[in-house]
């Protein structure tokens, strides 16, 4: 956003670029009707005003930016614009203005429970106080501000460590889910060597199977050829052994027609005798 760009500027020590750029950011919360955007705005373009020893039109944009955070019962803002207000006067030297301005953001400011903008209304309380001498109330505020800002610390250094053992439980928890994930992605693999390993065997019996399917069709294939072959040539060896026995049965016939009977021979010979 145009307000983060503007602080980066602030930072460089860009005030023309700072301040344009928070205006852009004003310009849009203006059209957008963000009242509360409008009201921060105002703040940051007077603090960097303030930078640039433009006091006169700083307080100005506070006073807006105050108008608006009080219609918005905005606490936190109404407490930062005093707070603003009393550091202007302080740097003019209207101590008794700034303490006044101090005190009204203080009261304001307690009733936000925001540590940071306590911490920095009695840092304005203190520096006030030790230049009107008040060194009791100076040193009552000094030891606010060490507290809030010790506590601010503290709470940061809470933060940091609450993070840092959120990433240790966060790191800890993936480390286990990768170690979880990582035995899955072993055993899966595992688990698919040897899926793959029983399909191998799988198709290799299936292979051999269909193999000697195969060889037995054709062993089937043959030995009925051959048993056809077999039964062919029996039955041409019946065929030509019946028309061997016919042809000597036919020559028998033949022979016994022309050859005289034993009962003729004997009455020749018979005859011959006498």
């Amino acid at each position: 956003s145009y307000n983060n760009i503007g602080s980066i500027y602030e930072g460089k020590k860009d005030y023309a670029s700072a301040i344009e750029n928070h205006l852009k950011s004003l310009q849009y919360k203006e059209k957008t009707g963000d009242k509360y955007g409008i009201a921060l705005s105002y703040i940051n373009i007077a603090m960097v005003q303030s930078l640039t020893k433009n006091y006169k039109t700083a307080q100005e944009n506070l006073l807006k930016s105050l108008a608006i955070a009080k219609e918005l019962e905005d606490k936190r803002n109404i407490a930062k614009v005093y707070n603003q207000l009393g550091l202007i006067q302080l740097t003019l030297k209207n101590n008794s203005k700034a303490k006044l301005l101090f005190d009204t953001a203080l009261t304001v400011g307690l009733k936000t429970n925001s540590k940071e903008i306590i911490r920095d209304i009695y840092f304005g309380e203190t520096m006030v106080d030790s230049l009107m001498l008040n060194w009791k109330d100076a040193f009552f505020n000094l030891s606010q501000f060490v507290t809030y800002r010790d506590s601010i610390s503290n709470d940061e250094n809470s933060k940091a460590i609450a993070q840092q053992q959120m990433q240790f439980d966060f790191d800890k928890k993936e480390a286990v889910l990768n170690e979880k994930q990582e035995k899955e992605r072993v055993l899966a693999a595992k688990d698919k060597k040897q899926q793959n390993l029983i399909i191998g065997f799988a198709a290799g019996g299936i292979i051999i199977l269909i193999f000697f399917l195969v060889s037995a069709n054709k062993r089937q294939r043959l030995t009925q050829k051959q048993k056809m072959i077999i039964e062919e040539q029996k039955n041409i060896v019946d065929e030509k052994q019946k028309e061997i026995l016919d042809s000597i049965r036919y020559a028998k016939r033949i022979q016994a027609s022309l050859l005289p009977t034993e009962k003729y021979i004997d009455k020749s010979l018979n005859r011959l005798k006498k």
